[in-house]
């Protein structure tokens, strides 16, 4: 996965400010979205797209473009030690990477049944690869809800959760594998509109890295 949240470097400096960092051990993540709709190949020729399959690729493209915005999160300037401060900042955090995960994987539910058993499945690789960094930061999140607003302790077991969240994002699998098992969702991917946005973002972040 190539994509990164642009937002994590900005945690982990606040969490330094925490005391909470492990001396930059955690890395940020290297993406939070797939490579990319797999390209169709000469194979996938003698089987052409049916507006079925092209239709349920456009809808599954635009889940993943879920995963290519930014979450919404507060730029904020903490001092060192400031822990109600801290406090709030992670609440924002956790909150908005709350919204940003619920948001991606409610988009991935309301996809359609797809006209192939593989494409279900992609689907479901991808709710089954978020689902479980939500719940962990829900968990970490309500944890910190539940103590004082001053229990430095519990700010800084947050921000060391929040990092396990944070690097938890560089396991992830491609959740597109097995679809080009499927010629014709390859060629409905070649053809479906949000399948080329999503191309085109990626390729274009793949030029940044390589800048």
């Amino acid at each position: 996965m190539k994509r990164g949240l642009i937002f994590t470097a900005g945690i982990v400096s606040i969490l330094a400010l925490a005391g909470c960092s492990d001396s930059g051990n955690t890395a940020a993540p290297a993406s939070s979205v797939p490579s990319g709709p797999p390209a169709a190949t000469s194979k996938a020729a003698d089987a052409p797209a049916s507006p079925e399959a092209t239709a349920w690729a456009n809808d599954f493209c635009g889940a993943m473009l879920t995963f290519t915005k930014q979450p919404d999160v507060p730029k904020e300037e903490v001092k060192p030690g400031d822990f109600p401060a801290l406090r709030k900042f992670f609440d924002a955090q956790a909150s908005a990477l709350e919204s940003y995960f619920s948001g991606a994987i409610d988009a991935l539910n309301k996809v359609p049944k797809a006209p192939v058993a593989v494409g279900d499945q992609a689907k479901q690789n991808m709710i089954n690869s978020f689902q479980p960094v939500l719940d962990q930061t829900k968990a970490a999140h309500a944890k910190l809800d539940a103590a004082p607003i001053n229990d430095a302790q519990a700010i800084q077991t947050f921000g060391a959760e929040l990092q396990q969240v944070i690097a938890s994002l560089n396991n992830l699998p491609d959740p597109t594998q097995g679809l080009e098992e499927a010629p014709e969702l390859k060629n409905a991917n070649e053809q479906a509109p949000n399948c080329k946005t999503f191309e085109e973002i990626i390729k274009k972040d793949k030029g940044k890295e390589g800048a």
